[in-house]
């Protein structure tokens, strides 16, 4: 049976590739940042509200983030969100391993035969790794909404 994979995008460093806008949990704010030697970034969204108008979606979620998806906690989460949205959005089925924290994701989902790669596509994972800059522990995952020239951080 082949089952259906998101792509997990891990962000390692703070440099690179083309990256990509991303709606993130209702409780971190989107920050756009062109390169890393540029003047002060801007605010995109902050919020359910915010971050559900234009071209932002929330794919639903205020209606259903105390249901647990692929086994994440329930709530205002990174983990159980892209969970949600993968599985009710882009159809990607619970992965057979417990995939963790989101600094784990790139790992779990690899055992799981899901491609791993520094390539940002819609539907995709992104990840930040604990200790990236802005990121605490347990590390951010997040949805490749639009792939584009300008770099996200959150």
């Amino acid at each position: 049976m082949n089952k259906k994979r998101a792509p997990l995008t891990s962000r390692h460093s703070a440099f690179g590739f083309v990256t990509c806008v991303l709606l993130v949990v209702a409780f971190l704010t989107v920050t756009p940042i062109s390169s890393a030697a540029d003047a002060a970034p801007s605010t995109l969204c902050h919020g359910y509200v915010a971050c559900s108008s234009g071209t932002f979606t929330t794919h639903g979620y205020p209606a259903h983030f105390e249901t647990p998806y692929w086994r994440m906690y329930a709530g205002n989460n990174c983990t159980n969100y892209v969970a949600y949205v993968e599985s009710t959005t882009y159809g990607v089925t619970t992965p057979p391993n417990l995939l963790g924290n989101a600094g784990q994701w790139p790992t779990t989902a690899t055992l799981d035969g899901a491609l791993v790669n520094q390539t940002p596509t819609v539907g995709s994972v992104a990840e930040w790794n604990p200790g990236s800059p802005g990121i605490p522990f347990p590390g951010h995952v997040a949805i490749v909404e639009q792939v584009g020239p300008t770099r996200v951080t959150s």
